[in-house]
């Protein structure tokens, strides 16, 4: 069993209000922080996908701080943060349903993302999630990135890519002169 955790957000302050309801829900590996505001404004929900548990327990306030200022910096009324830990599809995320949810229903204008690491293991559903946001009318910010779409996506992928290979091959020439240095292991 997963504990969801639901803190509600005022206008004035934003920020969480000393009363955290604590509620159980079997199929849910995610934390939501909901904010009830009019519909007046650019309504945000903040997402990150954290590879790891571990990773999820480091960076968690981090990620959550970031999503939150940079909402400020583009005038974004932050309705809703959810967080995930990759550890299924994303077709089969719980946070992911949640968010589409709250955009077929138009209740969001954008979706924030703190990052894409999260979402490369699986670019096909990223690509299905993407495609459901941007049918609802919703836009996807990457944070460092601006508006993402499929082809800013595609190139962000291939970028990745390059670099995790180059630094293989550094890493296996760097192995090869060691082992050869040392006459093997």
């Amino acid at each position: 069993m997963e504990n969801l955790l639901l803190s509600v957000l005022t206008d004035e302050k934003k920020t969480p209000q000393q009363n955290t309801l604590s509620i159980t829900d079997l199929w849910s590996d995610i934390e939501c922080s909901i904010c009830k505001q009019k519909k007046e404004h650019t309504y945000a929900v903040i997402y990150t996908r954290f590879s790891s548990y571990r990773n999820a327990e480091r960076f968690l306030t981090y990620e959550r701080d970031k999503g939150i200022q940079y909402c400020e910096l583009q005038e974004y009324q932050v309705y809703a943060i959810a967080e995930s830990v990759e550890n299924k599809s994303i077709t089969e995320d719980v946070a992911i349903k949640k968010i589409l949810d709250l955009a077929e229903k138009g209740m969001i204008d954008v979706v924030v993302l703190t990052s894409v690491s999260g979402l490369l293991r699986y670019p096909e559903d990223t690509f299905w999630f993407f495609d459901k946001l941007y049918e609802f009318g919703v836009i996807v910010d990457l944070i460092g990135f601006g508006n993402l779409d499929k082809a800013i996506f595609n190139v962000y992928i291939e970028e990745s890519k390059k670099q995790e290979q180059a630094f293989q091959e550094m890493l296996t020439a760097f192995v090869g002169q060691w082992v050869n240095r040392e006459g093997g292991i």
